[in-house]
Formats: C-alpha cells, structure tokens, sequence
C-alpha cells in the first residue's frame, strides 16, 4: 500500500462506512472536525491536506490533479466502493472529481455530498432548457456566480489577517491559485447521487447547475449559518444532523 501524506484521519474508529471529506481552499483538516464529532453514528472520518501548504512541497495545478492524488490515498483506507464523498466549498468539486474517476474505473459511489459547492462553470447552457432559463443561465448565475467567489475571497482574506504577515500573503496566494483552479474545472455528469447541504449565504441560483450534473438523483437542503459557520457551533449540529442521514441511507451503508 502506497503511504498516505495528505490523507487526515479525523476519526478512525465507528462501525459505518467512512466518509471522506475535502475542506475548502486553504484550509485544513481541522476545519471539518467539529462537523466529525457531531454525527450520531460514529463512523471513520478521514480529510485530506492540500500538497504546498508546507513550504518546499509541490502544488497541485489542477482540480483534476488533486483529485487523483487524493484517490489514491482513500484508498489504502477502503480499496473498494461504494464510497462516501464529500467536500466543502471548492473541496466539493475536489470531491466530485473523485467521484467521477471512481466511477470512471468501473466503481461506485453510494453518496457525494456538497457542502456549500458552487457547481462548475460550464461552457455553454445545456441544451434541453428553454429559452427563458438559457437567459438566466447566461447572466444572472453567471453574475451571481462571480459574486459567490468574491465573497468567499473576501473571507479567507479575513482568516488569513489573522496570521503573520509572512504567513498571509502565502496563504493568500495559495488560496486565489484553488479558487482560480475550481474556475476553471468543467465537468460531465456522473451517477451517483449528489446531495447539496448549503446557507441561505447566496442565492439559490448560484447551485441550480447541480441538478443537470447527476443521473442518480440531486437533493437539496438549507442548513444554518452561512459558509464557514455552517461548520461550528451552534449550525454544526443541525449540518451533522443532515449529514447522518444522507449517510445513513441503505445505499450509503452498503459495503
């Protein structure tokens, strides 16, 4: 078995399939483990780390890359689907891109859960929409859109001020390279089924995109907080809540 360097265990033991989850971009590990601790069914939890936090590490370049890297890891934990995917903000499109190679090679995956993800930009509005969406799409999501990104920006920028400078304007740097990257990732459709636990934060057009990219099904539900309170005290309860039962489910638990 290859070693882990960037697969996190956040919780090892628990009788339920593991769950591995992707953070945002530029955080870490420890920005998931409140939301760990608070499901009812204690199962393993496992995150990653992003490749170049540490200086003298190499970066990965792409949404594509990552998600690779990441696969291989999970795997020395669960060689064999289905498994149970999920990812917060950016991470959720780490997270899908796991998914889809996944299922790419010939396996499963029972649940991919998004966490306040934005869906991928797309190219072109899907054809099978009418006229009056095709207008929406092309505008005011792409504009709401925009603004989703420079709203989270604006809030690592503000967790980053809290560090040395010396610290922040690496961090920065690191964290507008996974932004630009999650810009820039397309994407087709996949089987499994994705579930979209987001705030009220942004409007909901920002996540409609979502519902064309599963052919196994798209659930959505509203959850406290806004986009990194979801993950603490007090929103986190009801978050875990969610989460324990899209996990929960027979296909989720199938081995």
């Amino acid at each position: 078995m290859m070693s882990t360097n960037l697969l996190f265990p956040i919780i090892q033991d628990g009788e339920g399939t593991p769950v591995f989850l992707v953070p945002s971009a530029g955080a870490t590990p420890f920005t998931l483990v409140q939301l760990a601790r608070s499901l009812r069914l204690q199962r393993p939890v496992y995150s990653f780390e992003f490749a170049g936090m540490e200086e003298g590490r190499s970066v990965h370049t792409s949404i594509e890359e990552m998600a690779a890297a990441y696969l291989g890891e999970l795997r020395t934990v669960q060689e064999t689907g289905p498994y149970n995917i999920g990812g917060h903000c950016v991470g959720g499109l780490v997270a899908y891109d796991i998914a889809a190679k996944i299922e790419a090679e010939g396996d499963s995956v029972a649940a991919l859960i998004l966490l306040e993800s934005f869906p991928p930009f797309k190219d072109k509005v899907a054809k099978d929409l009418d006229q009056a969406n095709e207008r929406i799409l092309s505008s005011d999501v792409l504009i709401e859109t925009e603004k989703a990104y420079q709203f989270a920006t604006v809030q690592i920028q503000e967790q980053l001020s809290r560090l040395p400078p010396k610290y922040a304007k690496r961090f920065g740097r690191f964290c507008g390279e996974q932004l630009a990257m999650g810009k820039r990732y397309r994407a087709t459709p996949i089987r499994a089924p994705i579930t979209l636990l987001r705030t009220s934060t942004h409007l909901g057009m920002v996540f409609q995109d979502w519902k064309a990219y599963s052919a196994g099904g798209f659930t959505e539900q509203v959850v406290t907080g806004t986009s990194f309170s979801m993950l603490n005290p007090p929103n986190v309860g009801f978050l875990g809540e969610r989460l324990d039962k899209v996990l929960s489910t027979p296909q989720s638990r199938r081995h």
